[in-house]
């Protein structure tokens, strides 16, 4: 998935600022699809260069105009196309460089593993918790979506989400808790501590 088609898909709910676009992403698509600012305003401009998005200043009271970015029509077919062509691979590959650090965990002292699976799973239980909140939102209207359909794809990928979030905290227990049955000898094959 290209940050562009995401963009353009945004913009099919509303006209946004590339300001605005962040802060959706940043509450809604953000664990499934991330994006900094700097990206988003360079994928604007090759929007616009494609004239698959218009811009225009909107003047605020007080504030700096900000410039607010609408599809075109040659915009709304190209994410229409985009939408009906999923992936060849429907299961992403993983890159995950905790894991990799784990699998080289012998050279570690296991203290120091579990220091970082415990870290781990207060980010995954934050995440879960964060899910959870904003899937009762949706449920009774309070986060968006215009209509019952909207809220509906909105919350299945959010129930993904919850699933990934509730894997990765019971994953942390399962594997703290083998850490901490083993007694801890130096390495004495593979990487050299």
């Amino acid at each position: 998935m290209s940050l562009s088609h995401a963009i353009l898909g945004l913009l099919q709910y509303q006209p946004m600022s590339g300001y605005d676009i962040k802060q959706f992403i940043d509450k809604s698509v953000n664990y499934f699809w991330s994006a900094k600012q700097s990206q988003i305003y360079r994928e604007l401009a090759g929007l616009e260069k494609r004239r698959w998005v218009v811009s225009a200043l909107e003047k605020q009271s007080g504030r700096p105009a900000k410039r607010m970015y609408s599809p075109t029509g040659a915009g709304r077919t190209e994410f229409l196309r985009w939408l009906h062509e999923f992936p060849a691979a429907l299961v992403e590959p993983v890159r995950d460089e905790f894991l990799v650090h784990l699998f080289f965990g012998n050279g570690l002292p296991v203290e120091e593993t579990l220091f970082h699976l415990e870290r781990y799973k207060k980010e995954a239980q934050a995440r879960l918790d964060y899910f959870t909140a904003l899937a009762a939102k949706l449920k009774n209207g309070e986060a968006g979506g215009d209509c019952a359909g909207e809220r509906v794809y909105w919350l299945l990928t959010l129930a993904k989400g919850i699933k990934m979030a509730e894997a990765s905290v019971q994953w942390a227990d399962e594997s703290m808790a083998v850490l901490n049955a083993i007694k801890r000898e130096p390495p004495k094959k593979g990487v050299k501590g």
